[in-house]
């Protein structure tokens, strides 16, 4: 199986720097921008299925995407949403990380009240993850459209990455990943966060 995982565009969230998490919000007109050219980037791939985060962000860039593979049909799934940052959404970037040093704990192991962990975003991307892991599946290409956390996550999971990569792990807005899979989960990584196309 070929899996491609590709962020949502830039949101004004995004560009104020600040935590969106699983506040519904909408592509800024750059987000649009970029959400078109990586369309145009994936038109050529022969994709068999399409999957969506159901935050609003990445149902956009998502159908951007298929709208050049019109024999798709886009699938929610709520697995993929970005992680709830509970009581810090809204707050600058780094608050989290500011928060789990105050406490005193690993970042990954951080709750934000009423939010989730890293750890909890990873426990249900891989959730879903295993559950593409078919042997109809073996032979196919699945397009994911989600958030940086969910990807990085889940990759960090593939691949053992220390959880101090994060940071550098973690997708720019629209960036594409793509891995071979295996029915047990092996992976070959083929492209990894590339953005060529908003050059």
């Amino acid at each position: 199986m070929r899996l491609i995982l590709v962020r949502h565009g830039q949101t004004d969230a995004n560009l104020r720097k600040v935590i969106s998490g699983s506040t519904d919000s909408l592509l800024s007109e750059e987000g649009k921008r970029q959400a078109e050219r990586v369309g145009l980037r994936l038109s050529t791939e022969k994709i068999d299925a399409a999957f969506s985060s159901d935050l609003t962000r990445a149902v956009e860039t998502a159908k951007s995407m298929i709208s050049h593979h019109p024999h798709l049909s886009l699938q929610i799934d709520a697995r993929l949403r970005e992680r709830d940052c509970g009581v810090l959404e809204g707050q600058p970037y780094g608050s989290q990380q500011r928060n789990a040093r105050i406490l005193g704990i690993p970042y990954n192991e951080f709750r934000p009240e009423n939010g989730e962990s890293e750890l909890d975003v990873r426990a249900r991307a891989v959730d879903f993850f295993k559950g593409l892991l078919t042997s109809e599946n073996s032979d196919k290409t699945i397009l994911l459209v989600s958030h940086g956390g969910v990807i990085t996550n889940l990759f960090m999971h593939l691949s053992g990455a220390p959880e101090e990569s994060f940071r550098q792990l973690h997708p720019e807005n629209t960036a594409v990943t793509m891995l071979d899979v295996d029915e047990k989960g092996s992976h070959e990584v083929r492209l990894m966060n590339c953005t060529t196309h908003l050059d």
